[in-house]
């Protein structure tokens, strides 16, 4: 039996990216989640569906490299403007940060401001990397990844010389 499993690095560098650009004053408000994923599998095909609400298949990016099935997504959040009712993006909003802090207010807590995340399953020796398809609906992704046929032992004839 064939089996899929989380890769996990050892040292994952979002973290320490993060953690670095905080001290240089550089931090910047992300929500990381880990969105749930089913697996299964048949004789045919390894078959991955993830729920991603709130995201579109442009905020999507799946990618196979030695086995390892990676996705992930960056999005930014649209809030919308108190002043003009309209949606901006967290760019526009940073540019309204500048009014917050004249207007002697502080963010405490701000979460809403990008949303992003990376999973990534170390797939078995058997998956046909060529044939994989992906199909987005309702915020759910799903992922075929075809199964290469077993092969078969060969019976080699001696040939006298």
């Amino acid at each position: 039996m064939n089996t899929v499993s989380l890769f996990n690095p050892l040292f994952n560098t979002d973290f320490f990216d993060a953690f670095d650009n905080c001290l240089a004053g550089n931090c910047e408000s992300k929500t990381t989640f880990s969105p749930k994923v089913d697996v299964r599998e048949n004789e045919h095909a390894y078959l991955f569906d993830m729920e991603l609400p709130g995201m579109s298949k442009e905020n999507v990016d799946i990618s196979l490299k030695d086995k390892i099935l990676t996705i992930n997504s960056h999005k930014d959040e649209k809030l919308e403007s108190a002043d003009t009712n309209k949606k901006e993006t967290t760019k526009e909003v940073a540019k309204n940060d500048e009014k917050t802090r004249e207007a002697g207010e502080r963010w405490l807590i701000r979460e809403r401001n990008s949303v992003e995340f990376t999973r990534s399953f170390h797939l078995p020796k058997d998956i046909d990397g060529e044939n994989i398809s992906a199909s987005f609906e309702n915020g759910l992704l799903h992922i075929s990844i075809p199964r290469l046929p077993e092969t078969q032992p060969k019976t080699i004839k001696i040939t006298a010389a």
